[in-house]
């Protein structure tokens, strides 16, 4: 599912400079453009970027559903994982929340305790 493009203003490579993989803490991003973004090293993707509803700043979501098991540091076992990052302001933005559930077909959501390997998703 290609990511589309946010209709707020943000710069993409500030955006990009401070959001760490959560599964193998690289930094580096690589485009396929109108498709998304994808980590460089583990292959984790950015499955979406939203603004959050009233405050400055954004949510991106992950996507772990390519993520190659052997470059990555940590995934956490579940059916349909997800895990999304909350960062306020837009200039120089900051970490609010980290958060990951199992999000299964049939049941209810529940949180997963895992702390991402990224340093700046650690608040």
């Amino acid at each position: 599912m290609p990511i589309k493009e946010p209709d707020f203003n943000w710069d993409v490579e500030t955006l990009l400079g401070e959001v760490d993989c959560p599964c193998c803490g690289s930094e580096i991003w690589v485009e396929i453009r109108g498709h998304g973004f994808w980590c460089e090293q583990c292959n984790t993707q950015i499955s979406d970027i939203r603004p959050p509803g009233g405050d400055s700043g954004y949510i991106v979501e992950f996507s772990t559903d390519a993520t190659w098991t052997n470059k990555a540091k940590r995934i956490p076992e579940a059916d349909n994982l997800k895990m999304s990052a909350k960062f306020l302001g837009t200039l120089t933005p900051e970490l609010y929340w980290f958060s990951v559930w199992d999000e299964p077909e049939e049941g209810k959501a529940k949180e997963l305790d895992f702390e991402p390997v990224g340093e700046k998703l650690t608040p």
